[in-house]
């Protein structure tokens, strides 16, 4: 069985089981989380609830991040 996890496309839509993640407040959570990189492909996000240490694993298709805009 699969570790439950998070997908990234390449437009930056998240997705869990399969599902894309649309509530705007669920996705601002996740944007705010601490993370972590794993390995070249894998990267971990965390957060506390209860005094325990959540975590579940982020798989970007294509990059974690995207630049939308610079400024000067």
């Amino acid at each position: 069985m699969e570790n439950p996890h998070i997908k990234i496309d390449i437009e930056g839509d998240l997705y869990f089981d399969g599902n894309k993640l649309t509530h705007d407040k669920i996705i601002e959570f996740f944007k705010k989380l601490d993370y972590e990189k794993l390995d070249d492909s894998t990267y971990q996000l965390k957060w506390h609830q209860n005094n325990i240490t959540q975590r579940i694993n982020i798989v970007p298709e294509d990059t974690l991040f995207i630049v939308k805009d610079v400024v000067k």
